[in-house]
């Protein structure tokens, strides 16, 4: 399940020009400060290298709350790009694999939970990749199992 029902204004405006300089959305942040395209770089960079949130915060020297939304636009325009452009591929052999993950809580520990928001419990990730010439993630799904 994407987490994109939020963001749908940003999902179309990053959808038609799958860049990260919010050109659409200029106009109701004209009060607010903005991150130039270098800066916002260095920040997914330090994402993809595997810091967390809190350390790339501190290394940007921005807040975490601009990490955590440029991260959510980020994956909003990659999963645009994915939805558009990764279609009809020539693959003669897939491989799939899963990931478990707990959201909050373990499964069978939700209902003791004092406080368990909607959707805790195990998580899958379901990934299917082309086998043999790329490593080039062709789709992803993420969704409870039965």
């Amino acid at each position: 399940m994407y987490r994109r029902s939020k963001h749908k204004a940003s999902i179309n405006s990053l959808s038609k020009h799958f860049v990260l300089t919010m050109r659409d959305r200029s106009s109701i942040m004209s009060g607010m400060n903005k991150l130039d395209t270098k800066k916002r770089a260095q920040i997914l960079g330090m994402l993809v290298e595997g810091n967390s949130l809190r350390a790339t915060s501190r290394l940007a020297d921005v807040s975490i709350n601009t990490v955590t939304k440029l991260l959510v636009d980020a994956g909003c325009a990659a999963a645009a790009y994915h939805d558009k452009y990764v279609r009809n591929l020539p693959c003669k052999r897939i491989q799939c694999d899963e990931i478990w993950a707990f959201n909050y809580c373990k499964a069978k520990t939700v209902k003791e939970a004092k406080a368990a928001p909607e959707g805790a419990g195990d998580i899958w990730t379901c990934a299917a990749l082309h086998a043999l010439q790329t490593a080039f993630q062709r789709s992803l799904r993420i969704t409870p199992m039965p």
